[in-house]
């Protein structure tokens, strides 16, 4: 039987690197799995995004850009990171492309 951990690694998630981060302290790991789902950051970057508005997208795509390396979702990382970028240039033009796994948050795997 797969462990929760297991399944995150399935999912290249940097499970022992992001543990490492939250102070070796796993229990408060999965604290902050089980809340990433609701992060604000990611309706508001859509609102954003819907509204052109390029600076305020930057702020939530930047705020999860943190949020997502901390947490170990290495593939979510790299696509905020690309999207982050983007935006941090001023340009909005590329976000209709934007796989739909960077606007949507995830159910959280711990349980």
């Amino acid at each position: 039987m797969s462990t929760w951990k297991d399944r995150l690694r399935a999912a290249d998630v940097d499970v022992e690197g992001a543990i490492e981060r939250f102070a070796n302290k796993e229990e408060r790991y999965i604290k902050y799995l089980k809340l990433f789902s609701s992060n604000k950051d990611f309706s508001d970057l859509i609102t954003a995004i819907e509204n052109d508005n390029v600076e305020e997208a930057f702020e939530h795509c930047h705020s999860l850009k943190g949020v997502v390396g901390n947490m170990g979702f290495k593939k979510m990382y790299s696509a905020i990171f690309e999207a982050c970028e983007i935006l941090r240039r001023g340009s909005m033009s590329e976000t209709s492309c934007w796989p739909a796994s960077i606007l949507t948050p995830r159910p959280s795997p711990a349980g």
